[in-house]
């Protein structure tokens, strides 16, 4: 609706259209990104265990604190950043799909 700036009915046709017409780009995009998010997760957990692991020790766990504050701040904006890049290659792909270039011209050649 923003993009195109048009009412909610045409704007569910266009990503229809969309979804349609570069399902293999947006499958590419969803499946890299999850894989991505998927690997931040294991590496996610994998550092908490290990920083719990430390923070057993009395003197350590201490020390350990900055860290771990550390580590979630980095965590929770990784998430949010790749959430982000996410979202603007969708909407590089549907400007891609809806500009009046060859792509576009070819879509509807072959819809006809």
């Amino acid at each position: 609706m923003i993009n195109d700036d048009c009412d909610l009915g045409v704007a569910v046709r266009r990503v229809r259209l969309f979804l349609l017409a570069d399902s293999r780009q947006v499958l590419g995009i969803f499946g890299g990104m999850a894989l991505v998010t998927i690997v931040a997760t294991l590496a996610s957990i994998t550092a908490t265990w290990g920083l719990a692991l430390v923070a057993w020790v009395p003197l350590a766990g201490l020390i350990v604190l900055p860290l771990q504050a550390a580590f979630w701040i980095v965590r929770g904006l990784f998430f949010q950043f790749t959430g982000l890049t996410t979202l603007c290659a969708y909407q590089t792909q549907y400007r891609r799909f809806s500009s009046p270039g060859p792509a576009a011209v070819e879509w509807q050649v072959q819809k006809a």
